[in-house]
């Protein structure tokens, strides 16, 4: 589970990064989560809310389990193959400064992309409780685990490739912004941006209908981009 104590650069942490947990429908993903006892079996760092900056190491095709490696995740995507893909972002805090540090890895990343791929072997490596690395190999998990602990914004305790979405998951001082299904946040972002005082709303909204799932409250800060949904189903 990750360290609480604070990065020693700074105390003030005015800035945010943000994590999504995933559990999408498959084999490997179900293999994945028996191991792991728990629903989600995927993690992604992104750089916003709304996951339009959001990077993984995983699937290049969302199809195609064994073809993985850095990515850009694009969820419009995901939600045309794994329509009922249930995801939970979360709000963790930190530093100007690490956050720039982190973008600026991840578009380092992003430009060599090709460099990077899946530790499939480190599963196994997992399972027996040893650590594993080979230049260029992550899980989901263990890139994020490196990132963040390089730049200081969270200390795992434990060799990277140690690391399951469930360390991160179980971290208590992030802040859930959103948990359903993927279908009411490709959605609900798309109607936010159709409005135009968007930057400008803020309250409460009830019985609107996403999909088959009924929207429980929208909570919108001014700056039009932090913003909370509740789902409940009928």
């Amino acid at each position: 589970m990750p360290d609480k104590r604070a990065d020693n650069r700074s105390v003030h942490r005015s800035e945010s990064l943000y994590l999504a947990f995933v559990d999408t429908p498959g084999l490997f993903a179900s293999i994945i989560r028996r191991v792991l006892k728990q629903r989600y079996v995927h993690v992604v760092l992104s750089l916003d809310p709304e996951l339009d900056q959001a990077y993984s190491v995983g699937r290049r095709v969302p199809s195609i389990p064994l073809i993985a490696g850095f990515e850009k995740e694009e969820k419009e995507l995901i939600y045309r193959q794994f329509p009922d893909a249930y995801y939970q972002v979360c709000r963790i805090s930190c530093t100007k400064e690490q956050k720039r540090e982190v973008q600026e890895i991840l578009e380092n990343a992003w430009e060599q992309r090709f460099c990077y791929h899946y530790a499939i072997l480190g599963l196994f490596f997992l399972l027996a409780g040893k650590p594993f690395y080979h230049k260029g190999f992550y899980t989901c998990s263990s890139y994020v685990a490196r990132i963040l602990e390089e730049t200081g914004v969270l200390t795992m305790g434990k060799h990277f490739s140690m690391v399951t979405p469930k360390d991160f998951y179980e971290y208590e001082e992030k802040e859930v912004l959103y948990e359903g299904p993927l279908e009411g946040l490709v959605e609900t972002e798309e109607s936010l941006e159709n409005d135009e005082k968007f930057g400008r709303m803020s309250g409460t909204y009830s019985g609107m209908k996403v999909g088959d799932v009924r929207l429980g409250k929208i909570g919108m800060e001014k700056n039009g981009y932090t913003w909370r949904n509740r789902y409940e189903i009928p």
